[in-house]
């Protein structure tokens, strides 16, 4: 296990940006599951992008859990139904959201053939696509059985 960060200028702290590590494992991925608190619009129009370019990435379940309770954008609701329809359609996964509380937690769990990482910490989805957020986010990177654990949590 080990801390990764978002090395924003003037606070480069590992030698891999939070980003890079996180595209990495997105990108080498078959199955990927994801909690977040807040999703964009963009960040969720780049996901779709990137899935329907991309058919390695097998399966891909995202869960939302805030703005069900704090309320949508139209634009967020739009984007995120298109992309819970891609992936049903494609059997390759679904968006669900969190009706009853908010929940705030940001996980990622990436299967690649047998092999398992996984990233939990601060960083919503929408940092991972949005070259204009200035927020620092720090996330621990698992692997082995730490990043087996948090898979069967997600």
């Amino acid at each position: 296990m080990n801390t990764v960060f978002s090395n924003i200028a003037n606070a480069r702290i590992t030698p891999k940006s939070l980003n890079k590590v996180w595209t990495d494992l997105f990108m080498s991925s078959d199955e990927v599951l994801m909690t977040t608190g807040y999703v964009s619009n963009d960040a969720v129009k780049e996901l779709h992008k990137i899935l329907e370019h991309n058919q390695s990435i097998q399966t891909v379940k995202l869960l939302v859990g805030m703005h069900y309770l704090e309320g949508f954008s139209q634009l967020q609701y739009d984007s995120l139904c298109e992309l819970n329809q891609f992936l049903q359609q494609e059997q390759r996964g679904a968006v669900y959201v969190s009706p009853f509380v908010k929940f705030h937690g940001k996980m990622y769990s990436f299967k690649n053939r047998n092999e398992i990482q996984g990233l939990i910490g601060s960083a919503n989805l929408t940092c991972f696509w949005d070259k204009t957020e200035r927020t620092y986010e720090t996330m621990f990177h698992l692997e082995k059985l730490p990043a087996i654990s948090l898979r069967t949590d997600i």
